[in-house]
């Protein structure tokens, strides 16, 4: 059996991703982890 609109499926699939990611940015600038620049002089005079 066929599914019809098995094109929507992708749409959906991306969908998805943009949510699940805008939800993690979110999530990190309210984190209480500071994010740490890996270039920053800090680590580099460690």
């Amino acid at each position: 059996m066929q599914r019809e609109k098995s094109d929507d499926k992708p749409v959906a699939y991306l969908y998805d991703i943009i949510c699940n990611s805008a939800v993690m940015k979110d999530q990190l600038e309210h984190s209480r982890f500071k994010i740490i620049d890996i270039n920053s002089e800090d680590q580099i005079q460690q």
